[in-house]
């Protein structure tokens, strides 16, 4: 089922005349919102837009986005009609406009996996684990250059930033030309970089946002799970937490997480300090096996099934009183 079915059938399902608007958010970044694409309504009582927003929004120290706030003064008195599905997890809103979350991103990205050329990518993990660590580091933000830094000091492991320090083979500049047509190039590369995930006990991941929540879980963590790695995350105030709290295992016998809710300025450096020991000098990880593949079977099976099914309650608990019947 595509998306947009996904995302405008169960509303249809209620009554509701339904406009939605695919990819409401628009690039380039201003660094302060997106560009916001609105469509033409035509209004009554039973109309709702959707508006899609795929990427992340925009969240400040207020923790509230910027485009949410756009779009509900756009629609003005008939943003109560408007229901905006966004992927920054636990967002809220003080406007007239309802949210749901969903995060497309993800759940497409596991749905891809279950059809070819993706079929058997499971088989490509079950390889003995002759390195400790990785951390794979896209666009050099500055938390990645912090952790990238102190990393490269340490044994036993492999670091990467960008193409300042690029990865011996399949850097990332010449593995992510993001080119139209070509939606599933996160799992092309994932499966491109089996000879490191594969190889590779622990994921020390540095996820896309570092500063303000709510915010955004990105493949980042999802394929360091799918890889059967133990997770350090590193990323936005409390994403440790909210990756638990969407049914992730972050292996707290094993982690040390108090670092989640430190402050922006100490965080990372908390989470490779209180794991150094388990970074440099992994023990035996035999007895996680189980969990290992329980996460992963989670992640790429149960989760986008229960992904749905929240849809579907959200949807029913916000649609008595979206609109005037």
């Amino acid at each position: 089922m595509e998306i947009e079915d996904i995302l405008t059938k169960p509303w249809q399902d209620l009554g509701y005349q339904v406009v939605y608007q695919h990819y409401s958010i628009v690039p380039p970044h201003n660094n302060a919102h997106w560009h916001i694409q609105f469509p033409v309504v035509e209004w009554t009582d039973r109309t709702i837009v959707i508006m899609h927003c795929h990427d992340f929004l925009t969240v400040g120290p207020g923790g509230t986005a910027a485009e949410i706030n756009i779009i509900a003064q756009h629609f003005g008195d008939r943003a109560k009609q408007v229901v905006i599905v966004h992927w920054n997890f636990g967002l809220k809103t003080d406007t007239d406009c309802h949210l749901i979350y969903f995060p497309t991103h993800s759940y497409l990205i596991m749905n891809r996996l279950k059809n070819k050329p993706y079929t058997d990518w499971k088989m490509h993990f079950n390889q003995p684990r002759i390195r400790n660590w990785q951390c794979l580091n896209g666009q050099p933000r500055p938390h990645r250059r912090c952790v990238h830094e102190w990393l490269k000091y340490q044994p036993n492991g492999i670091s990467s930033l960008y193409d300042i320090d690029p990865l011996p083979q399949d850097n990332y500049r010449e593995s992510l030309k993001w080119q139209p047509g070509h939606p599933d190039l996160n799992e092309q590369n994932f499966l491109k970089l089996k000879w490191l995930y594969s190889t590779t006990r622990i994921n020390i991941v540095t996820e896309t946002h570092y500063s303000f929540r709510p915010n955004i879980i990105t493949e980042k963590t999802l394929f360091a799970m799918l890889a059967g790695q133990i997770p350090i995350v590193i990323g936005y105030p409390g994403i440790v937490e909210d990756c638990e709290t969407l049914g992730f295992d972050m292996f707290r016998d094993l982690v040390n997480c108090s670092y989640d809710w430190a402050d922006d300025d100490i965080r990372w450096r908390l989470a490779l300090e209180l794991n150094q020991e388990l970074i440099v000098n992994t023990p035996d990880l035999t007895k996680f096996q189980d969990r290992l593949l329980e996460q992963q079977y989670y992640i790429s099976t149960t989760w986008p099934v229960k992904l749905l099914s929240n849809l579907k309650e959200q949807i029913a608990s916000q649609a008595c009183g979206l609109a005037n019947f």
